[in-house]
């Protein structure tokens, strides 16, 4: 998968988690529907693309681990 595709398709998945009820997105949620749409491989980009996006995630940070 192109790259300019696949940015496209993860801010896609994130305004739709800012629509949600919900009113947010989380990167696991992405991650696991680019990887069951598009393979592991693209799920690990997808990855690394959503930690560069937002550079100040930190999951060593209190309020960014999970509950």
């Amino acid at each position: 998968m192109a790259m300019d595709k696949l940015t496209e398709e993860i801010h896609r998945i994130m305004e739709e988690g800012k629509r949600s009820q919900l009113h947010g997105w989380d990167m696991r949620d992405i991650v696991s529907k680019i990887t069951a749409s598009y393979g592991k491989g693209v799920g690990t980009k997808a990855k690394k693309y959503i930690l560069s996006y937002v550079p100040s995630y930190d999951p060593t940070q209190k309020e960014n681990k999970d509950v």
